[in-house]
């Protein structure tokens, strides 16, 4: 739902030209996946309702949204929705029945981690869209498009090595069409008229980080 993973799948959507060779023109074959991790900014969710679920709509695309059931891998996982006509996401732990990241946190006396592994983003992300992946599409091969933007490249070389036995093909369209995430912004302003903000936990030090740098970009 951040900056350039939005960007990636609008330009999908809306550039044949963007698109890997892979997919198929109708769109069909194409699944866009979000993990909620319960403490994700409504405002976000909002714009992602009003902005892009539309051109998800109008393209028959599958969006499935997942989150965490408990706080083992276990647990297992809750798929909040799995549909070609999305209207809404649900970003609320309470109301739509999941595990949320700031729920750990609470139980197990600790702060967001600041850096490192970034295991809260492991947990509550990855743990759930590997889990569905792992369920839903098994031993096929997929190709798996990341929203890793021009200036990522350690990132990608991380994430790249993971292939999961040659049946997942990590491919980076944003990063190797040079993009970087002013470039991101500014093609979602220039679509939208809003300046799309980063993806985060309300608890997260990015939070406070994207802030400041919003305040300092104001003037302020």
């Amino acid at each position: 739902m951040g900056v350039e993973s939005t960007c990636g799948i609008v330009r999908t959507l809306l550039e044949p030209a963007f698109r890997p060779a892979e997919l198929l023109d109708d769109l069909s074959n194409l699944i866009v996946l979000i993990a909620q991790t319960g403490d994700e900014w409504t405002s976000t969710c909002d714009l992602v309702a009003t902005h892009v679920l539309p051109l998800l709509r109008q393209a028959s695309v599958r969006l499935v949204e997942v989150a965490r059931k408990g706080p083992s891998a276990a647990d297992g996982i809750v798929v909040l929705q799995d549909t070609r006509q999305p209207v809404q996401l649900h970003p609320d732990p309470q109301k739509y029945g999941f595990y949320a990241l700031s729920d750990e946190h609470r139980g197990n006396g600790v702060l967001p981690t600041l850096g490192g592994n970034r295991t809260c983003s492991a947990k509550a992300k990855g743990v759930p869209l590997d889990t569905w992946r792992a369920t839903h599409l098994g031993s096929a091969r997929y190709v798996h498009a990341v929203g890793y933007n021009a200036e990522e490249t350690r990132r990608i070389a991380t994430d790249s090595s993971v292939t999961l036995g040659g049946r997942r093909h990590p491919i980076y369209p944003l990063h190797a069409a040079g993009w970087s995430r002013a470039r991101c912004q500014g093609y979602l302003f220039g679509l939208f008229g809003v300046w799309w903000p980063k993806s985060c936990c309300r608890q997260c030090f990015l939070s406070a980080l994207m802030s400041c740098l919003d305040r300092e970009s104001d003037g302020r």
